[in-house]
């Protein structure tokens, strides 16, 4: 059995996903009990520290990544999240996908983000899709 990694799994998406795949990552599963709940395996980690993240590929045959800086009003504080979160998170995490010889890594971008990337929050995701 493939064994799948799902980051961002907080959020709307990743909550679905990592439902059915059962091994999530999150900056904080005691705040999202709901989720960690679903999970196999629950890994607390934070995508924009690289060493919080080291080794969370091992024996991971696919990542897919939700993971995001959120869009909800009530969460939205300092913009620059999503160049930490959206883009650099994700790049931390494909880096770690990369040196755990990870065999596939599935992103989850906005669609029409590239016709929008004067939005902050667009343009982090398609400057990850033109890295990846």
């Amino acid at each position: 059995m493939k064994r799948i990694l799902v980051a961002g799994c907080s959020g709307r998406l990743g909550h679905y996903v990592v439902e059915a795949l059962k091994r999530g990552l999150c900056p904080n599963f005691y705040a999202f009990p709901e989720v960690s709940d679903q999970c196999d395996e629950a890994i607390s980690a934070d995508l924009t520290k690289v060493k919080s993240i080291r080794d969370v590929c091992e024996s991971i045959d696919i990542v897919f990544s939700a993971a995001g800086a959120s869009l909800d009003p009530k969460a939205i504080g300092d913009r620059s999240s999503y160049l930490s979160v959206d883009y650099l998170g994700n790049v931390n995490l494909l880096e770690e996908a990369k040196r755990s010889n990870v065999q596939r890594f599935v992103y989850v971008s906005v669609f029409g983000a590239q016709n929008y990337r004067l939005l902050t929050n667009a343009d982090a995701h398609v400057r990850f899709v033109d890295d990846l």
